[in-house]
């Protein structure tokens, strides 16, 4: 009962805990003991590690094939892809970041209420996203938020796009 109603409190406050006294089979639980769960955090970290992991190939690849069929060609090229992949990954999430805070302020305040640690909970939008460009915590919250919305706002643009579409269809004569 006691929980539940944390639980609650803290669903209403748009967060989703797992609490580490409780047993559970989530991996998330079992391995982090994250304190908060969001799709937009998988998301980041699949295409993160991908994203590295394709650059570090190249790159190691690349090395070898300049400097020759040697073990420490490639390693080094492996790591100077993987460190600039993951760089290149948070500059292009960064601006996107900001792209979306300009075409779509609500939906991602609603995402990062839903990603948003307790600390910032008595903040309101203006105050959160006043610092954003100078802030990595905030930053780095903002593009978990964005890739939680990311499902909501291909909606949104289909649905432009859809509008403009029919705009053509009804002037075709």
């Amino acid at each position: 009962q006691e929980v539940r109603a944390v639980a609650t409190d803290q669903m209403s406050h748009g967060q989703a805990f797992v609490d580490s006294d409780l047993p559970s089979s989530s991996m998330l639980s079992a391995i982090g003991k994250s304190a908060v769960f969001n799709s937009g955090y998988v998301s980041f970290v699949i295409k993160t590690v991908y994203v590295g992991t394709a650059a570090a190939s190249v790159f190691g690849a690349t090395c070898t094939m300049i400097f020759g069929m040697h073990a420490l060609p490639f390693m080094g090229g492996l790591a100077f892809g993987y460190i600039g992949g993951v760089v290149h990954r948070w500059r292009q999430d960064r601006a996107n970041l900001f792209l979306v805070k300009t075409l779509y302020p609500e939906l991602l305040w609603h995402h990062v209420k839903l990603t948003n640690p307790p600390k910032f909970w008595n903040t309101n939008r203006e105050e959160w996203f006043g610092d954003l460009e100078r802030s990595w915590t905030k930053q780095s919250i903002g593009i978990i938020a964005m890739y939680g919305a990311s499902e909501s706002i291909e909606q949104i643009r289909q649905e432009q796009e859809n509008a403009i579409r029919q705009k053509y269809v009804d002037a075709d004569p």
